[in-house]
């Protein structure tokens, strides 16, 4: 049976300039280790597809990019006020597709959906940067990059919650009503919709957290899919994706997480091929 490894990257832990703790450097030198080795990078869509179809057999020596949260560091190269020009993901993509000769790999960039959300988060966590915007998601996905569902406010604790909301924060354990599934997916699927209409609909979410509850990924995302229009959704449960995988829970390996060391990354690939 044929493995995929998902590999998912986030932009904001940046700074270290090491591998492992760094995911810019991390994402560099994965993208010459995956080609190296005769990996093939290919849409998470496609890979999405072949789980919901069954055929993920058929797809040997292939691998997914994620990026998870979507601030600007996805797609824009930005002036950091300590660290300097910092080139952004899908810049190191096509650094790499041009110094190695070979196609643009494609990525999915999992986005934080609601505009206020995304201000509070880039005020505390990003020290008001500027950096969490939705101007560059059209021109991404008419690039290298699509854009998909990681929520409306990943449930963050840093977040203000939703008038009357008493569940705890800082989890995605507690989204366990058809209320709140709502408010974080179909919500956040029709915002990123209406951005990209009529390039691009989304039809993948990731779980904030890598987290669900019992309700979410049992009763709310295959019971309500004509409303939602998702079709497949990613954990973060550190296997690779094959043929027997449940749509609603397709893993991914989380850099700093699940690999940290080039030879961790290698074991992983080994251990799919």
């Amino acid at each position: 049976m044929s493995a995929i490894p998902i590999l998912t990257y986030h932009a904001t832990r940046v700074g270290s300039g090491q591998y492992g703790s760094d995911d810019m450097v991390t994402l560099r030198e994965d993208l010459r280790i995956l080609w190296r080795a005769g990996w093939k990078i290919v849409p998470l869509h496609d890979i999405a597809r072949a789980v919901v179809k069954g055929t993920a057999a058929e797809m040997t020596r292939c691998v997914g990019l994620s990026f998870d949260d979507g601030t600007d560091l996805d797609w824009r190269d930005v002036d950091h006020p300590a660290l300097g020009r910092l080139r952004g993901l899908a810049g190191i993509l096509k650094d790499i597709a041009s110094e190695t000769s070979r196609p643009l790999p494609h990525a999915t960039s999992f986005v934080i959906a609601g505009p206020e959300p995304r201000r509070e988060l880039d005020v505390r966590s990003l020290s008001a940067a500027g950096w969490w915007n939705d101007d560059w998601w059209l021109t991404a996905v008419r690039g290298s990059l699509a854009i998909e569902n990681h929520s409306w406010d990943h449930n963050h604790e840093q977040v203000s919650a939703p008038p009357g909301e008493s569940a705890a924060r800082g989890t995605f354990l507690t989204v366990d009503s058809w209320a709140q599934c709502d408010h974080q997916i179909r919500q956040a699927a029709d915002y990123i919709d209406r951005k990209l209409s009529p390039v691009h609909r989304c039809s993948l979410f990731a779980y904030p957290y890598g987290e669900y509850s019992d309700f979410l990924v049992e009763c709310y995302l295959p019971e309500h899919r004509h409303e939602h229009r998702q079709q497949a959704a990613f954990t973060t449960a550190g296997e690779p994706a094959h043929a027997g995988s449940d749509c609603w829970r397709i893993p991914r390996f989380v850099c700093g997480q699940h690999w940290t060391t080039p030879e961790d990354l290698q074991a992983i690939l080994r251990a799919c091929a």
